[in-house]
């Protein structure tokens, strides 16, 4: 379907792919996330800033090797991530005294806070996304999208051929 100058595609389903459900959730994705970006910029936050801090908020004992995998971002982008939230004192990075080779992280107050304020923004962004869905719909797609995903994390886990590479992280 050719669209004419000056006219914009309003319909999902017009779109070519719109029946690939692979599309549908790439799609949702990119809503998502720009979403997400939209919602933190409030907090001065990106969705990166705001996954590494969740996870240390969740469990301190990870080191920043242990986060990285845990949302697979390459070491030297975690660095990066935790360089700027310690230059805005968000985080405090410290060498382990049990392994001496471990970075540990921790939030200050101020990080605890600000993770405060970025968590009640991100279940109201989530309720704006969801807001067509009912409750059992939401818990639905949570249930199905989580069993999909739990396949294939970490990505890297996905070799190049499409193959569960069976190597441990």
């Amino acid at each position: 379907m050719a669209e004419d100058e000056g006219t914009t595609q309003d319909s999902l389903s017009g779109l070519a792919l719109s029946s690939r459900t692979g599309f549908v959730l790439i799609k949702l994705g990119e809503v998502v996330k720009a979403g997400a970006e939209r919602t933190f910029a409030a907090t001065d936050l990106t969705g990166r800033h705001f996954d590494l801090m969740a996870s240390v908020a969740a469990d301190e004992s990870l080191s920043q090797r242990d986060i990285g995998r845990l949302l697979d971002i390459a070491p030297n982008l975690v660095g990066n991530i935790v360089d700027d939230l310690e230059e805005r004192g968000l985080m405090v990075r410290a060498r382990s005294r049990a392994d001496r080779r471990r970075h540990v992280l921790t939030l200050t107050a101020e990080g605890r806070e600000l993770l405060r304020s970025a968590e009640s923004l991100a279940t109201a962004g989530e309720q704006e996304l969801l807001a067509s869905l009912d409750e059992r719909e939401v818990a639905l797609l949570h249930e199905l999208a989580s069993r999909v995903l739990a396949a294939h994390w970490p990505p890297s886990k996905i070799s190049a051929a499409g193959e569960t590479s069976g190597a441990p992280r």
